[in-house]
């Protein structure tokens, strides 16, 4: 049996990195940026370069796996659901970004007000005015 799951596990340069999640595999964790993550936490994206990952994915450490792969072997798969982590993603919160609107002409603040919904008739200063109270700046 490990020896077959062994060859189900996905080859590191053919996962996308993009949207692959992965948890932590070992009972002794890991630590990243100072913080400790069990066996079967989620490794925060974006918290280990590409570098990092193949180095912590790939035989001897192999102390992260993908997720999916890891929902496959008992243990771990208890310890996933023991931490919440499952298939299904959590709902992404959007980030906000403030633009800083003293730099932005006309034009952008007229398209920024349309993308928000605002009325983007008016000069500048009403323009600026209308998004400082919008984005509450």
């Amino acid at each position: 049996m490990a020896l077959r799951l062994l060859c189900n596990r996905p080859i590191f340069h053919g996962l996308d990195l993009q949207s692959a999640r992965f948890v932590v595999a070992k009972a002794c964790g890991i630590t990243i940026d100072g913080k400790w993550y069990g066996m079967g936490e989620e490794v925060p994206p974006g918290a280990l370069t590409p570098y990092a990952l193949e180095c912590e994915y790939e035989r001897p450490l192999a102390r992260i796996d993908e997720l999916t792969y890891a929902l496959t072997i008992d243990g771990l798969r208890e310890a996933c659901e023991a931490h919440g982590v499952t298939l299904k993603k959590a709902p992404k919160v959007p980030t906000v970004v403030m633009p800083d609107l003293s730099l932005l002409d006309r034009q952008e603040l007229s398209n920024l007000c349309v993308v928000y919904g605002l009325d983007s008739d008016g000069t500048v200063k009403q323009l600026r005015q209308r998004l400082s109270r919008y984005l509450g700046l």
